[in-house]
């Protein structure tokens, strides 16, 4: 069993994630489209990261392959 705070912790992500898929959850899945439309058309996925935001750019050049497919500027 997991303690009282955790328990709130985990509550509250749940909640914001739900709001997220209820107002955001279409252009999330239009960004998504724009992008593969982009890589399967033979361009490239611009992405931009500075400070700890270069984490979600890094998470998608590095780790998910997309390297050739994307252009990264990381500051």
């Amino acid at each position: 069993m997991v303690s009282d705070s955790v328990e709130k912790y985990i509550d509250q992500a749940e909640k914001i994630l739900a709001q997220i898929r209820n107002t955001q959850g279409k252009n999330i899945e239009r960004a998504a489209q724009i992008c593969t439309e982009s890589i399967f058309g033979g361009g490239l996925v611009h992405l931009f990261g500075t400070g700890h935001s270069r984490i979600l750019v890094e998470e998608m050049i590095l780790r998910q392959g997309i390297v050739g497919t994307g252009f990264d500027l990381l500051a």
